[in-house]
């Protein structure tokens, strides 16, 4: 079943598909419901669910850095009854890698691919868990790349506690299970249903978020979490109902997200809502915490009367993104929004994208190797009472923009080789363009004596992320050799 969309720019749309910033939505009723976004070498793997008939199948759809979709697949199952949906994608050591789960016989099991970026083939896969007891059983939300293959962010059943507990999960490339780790809000009780939805790199470690629903009071609670890079719980904070030590404010915070910032540091997101008979309106609140949980920053935002919804917060080391779902007024409908911070925390920009009177659903996103953002939804349409949707992508340059901005924002058609950030923190991006086949990308980083701190090689690779978390605070030389030949040689900083 192939993907048919046509481009709807919100600006001039023949300069924002040549130039990579875009805006997608299916013009007739689809039913593709992306869920998560992995950036390639080649470009974006989307992936998600589709329904019909009542049944839902996976759902892969990769496009290239201009927008145009390359391939897509619905995985359909032989049996009827089976049936999937695909959560989380990371793109590693030359593949895809997806996680979500595939229900057989009414048993819901987590599922992990593999799958070739060239043209959609699962290489392997993987279908592992106990049997579902409960509802929220056997789902991975998140994968997260490390040493040793990668972490997942998952839930399962806890037969002593008889309820669903969180799980992080480590798993090498070959999808062999090394290691596993549970998390609960309360392991002792059977009224909880409990998953880690995300995670995040930290220095010696990793930031986990946990979703925790009270089955009993039917209540929801997130949790952020600090481990070491085996997984052992360092400390937790509760989020429900969060009161900031560094007011005096009585004030209730609801809790949208949190992300590592500055490699040990964490940012939390939070809003109050203002409501009244006939008025609302909004405050955002971020918090920042140390590497040992305690409080290191509050900062409230003038009241808004367009709310932001559901979102997710991302870091760059130097800025920080929101990216989510904002209400539009008048006459109230709501878009997909993307905001950019800078490092102390003020608004450099923020947008919001969509049609007027449709309601437009937020799912998922990312930030891009070019420096801008990448975000995936659907709307909401009635048609002579009967509802449907379409999938959105929405692509932007640096400063949030659907037409690329190239006096501001780096070109995805430069020649030079662009290493970002720079000054930089937790780890660096290096983008090679027009890099030629079966090339060999060799990169030596050197401190200020010239002794040798990293030597990496890669074949075929252009995007390439490297984790500076160890690095000392300093100034290094960046070599960087393709099929021999030196093709950048630069100073770059290691801020913190």
């Amino acid at each position: 079943m192939r993907l048919f969309i046509i481009i709807v720019s919100l600006m001039c749309f023949g300069q924002a598909f040549a130039q990579g910033a875009f805006y997608y939505s299916h013009i007739q009723p689809y039913s593709n419901h992306p869920f998560s976004i992995a950036e390639s070498n080649d470009g974006f793997l989307v992936v998600g669910n589709n329904i019909s008939n009542g049944h839902s199948n996976g759902f892969i759809m990769m496009m290239d850095k201009k927008g145009d979709v390359k391939w897509d697949k619905i995985i359909e199952d032989s049996v009827s009854d089976n049936q999937e949906q695909y959560r989380a994608v990371i793109y590693h050591k030359g593949f895809f890698y997806v996680g979500g789960f595939r229900r057989i016989e009414n048993n819901r099991k987590k599922k992990l691919l593999k799958i070739n970026p060239m043209n959609g083939n699962i290489i392997e896969s993987k279908i592992f868990g106990d049997d579902q007891v409960l509802a929220g059983d056997n789902l991975i939300e998140d994968i997260c790349p490390n040493k040793e293959g990668f972490l997942i962010a998952a839930s399962g059943f806890d037969s002593t506690s008889m309820s669903t507990v969180a799980q992080l999960i480590q798993v090498d490339l070959d999808f062999n299970i090394l290691w596993e780790r549970q998390y609960s809000a309360d392991i002792s009780s059977m009224h909880f249903s409990d998953r880690i939805e995300k995670i995040s790199s930290m220095k010696n470690g990793f930031l986990l978020i946990m979703n925790s629903l009270d089955v009993s009071e039917w209540q929801t609670n997130y949790y952020i979490l600090r481990t070491d890079n085996e997984g052992n719980e360092i400390w937790r904070k509760s989020m429900l109902n969060y009161q900031s030590s560094s007011t005096f404010e009585n004030t209730i915070l609801s809790f949208n997200s949190a992300t590592t910032f500055k490699q040990n540091k964490v940012i939390t997101l939070f809003s109050i809502d203002n409501v009244t008979d006939s008025t609302y309106s909004q405050n955002l609140v971020l918090i920042e915490f140390d590497e040992n949980g305690n409080e290191i920053f509050y900062k409230k935002y003038p009241e808004n009367d367009e709310g932001i919804g559901p979102c997710d917060l991302f870091s760059d080391d130097n800025n920080i993104y929101i990216l989510g779902r904002q209400e539009v007024t008048p006459p109230y409908y709501s878009q997909l929004y993307a905001a950019k911070l800078d490092s102390e925390k003020e608004f450099l920009w923020n947008r919001h994208y969509g049609e007027q009177d449709i309601a437009e659903l937020y799912f998922c996103g990312t930030l891009t190797s070019d420096g801008g953002v990448l975000i995936g939804g659907r709307d909401l349409h009635f048609n002579f009472g009967s509802p449907y949707y379409n999938s959105i992508i929405v692509k932007t340059d640096c400063e949030g923009n659907t037409e690329w901005n190239y006096e501001s924002c780096m070109s995805p058609e430069l020649d030079e080789v662009n290493i970002f950030p720079n000054p930089f923190s937790n780890y660096i991006n290096i983008h090679i363009p027009k890099l030629p086949e079966k090339s060999e990308v060799k990169i030596n980083l050197y401190n200020t004596v010239g002794k040798l701190v990293d030597n990496l090689v890669y074949n075929e690779t252009d995007v390439i992320q490297i984790s500076t978390s160890n690095y000392a605070k300093g100034l290094y030389h960046c070599i960087i050799e393709v099929n021999g030949a030196v093709v950048a040689n630069k100073k770059i900083v290691k801020a913190e």
